[in-house]
């Protein structure tokens, strides 16, 4: 019995020193596991941000993409109709105090008005998600002979036998606006060939 004794002092003596030891590196490892659990919000935070920015890169180049081949159709308008695009609340052109209805693209396509400040846009399409603003930055005219024309035109179009027809060239820049400020522009080249139907 006296054995039975000594071990229970000794077991007592073991559990006296170790008071608290546990409670410490339980409050460790909580420390380590909530610092673990911000960083992983932060990161997915983060990750986060980033995708709603690239979505929204991709919504500014979307409408710039299509600004750029509603620019060649509207193009095609000026020329054939001899006046600004007319599509109330979807075309809208600068001004010095913002948009208005009526604005100079017809001058500039048609090569009456120099083109200006490529900071100002010369025509603003007005989109679901954002706007296009289209700005013309340089057009020039030249001869293209009877085999271009037919390329242009198609093989049953105008300009089919032809000895020729005019080209006017046309360098355009579309910028694409979209959600939380973005911004995509896209530049394009494109030669309207006069007597030719379509545009891109």
């Amino acid at each position: 019995m006296l054995k039975g004794i000594g071990m229970k002092k000794s077991f007592a003596r073991i559990n006296s020193e170790e008071t608290g030891s546990v409670l410490i590196l339980s409050l460790l490892i909580l420390m380590v596991l909530t610092l673990l659990g911000i960083t992983a919000l932060n990161t997915s935070d983060f990750e986060y941000r980033i995708a709603s920015n690239d979505k929204y890169r991709d919504m500014s180049f979307y409408n710039a993409d299509g600004g750029v081949y509603a620019a060649a159709k509207l193009i095609g308008e000026v020329i054939t109709g001899s006046s600004d695009p007319d599509h109330p609340g979807v075309v809208s052109y600068p001004t010095d105090d913002g948009f208005t209805a009526a604005g100079d693209f017809y001058k500039e396509a048609m090569g009456y008005k120099v083109p200006d400040d490529p900071s100002l846009s010369d025509l603003r399409i007005n989109l679901a998600q954002g706007n296009v603003d289209i700005d013309i930055v340089s057009r020039s005219a030249q001869q293209i002979a009877g085999g271009g024309a037919e390329f242009g035109s198609g093989s049953g179009g105008a300009g089919v036998g032809s000895v020729g027809g005019v080209g006017i060239k046309y360098e355009v820049d579309a910028y694409g606006n979209g959600p939380a400020n973005s911004r995509v522009v896209v530049g394009t080249r494109y030669v309207k060939i006069l007597g030719a139907s379509g545009g891109l």
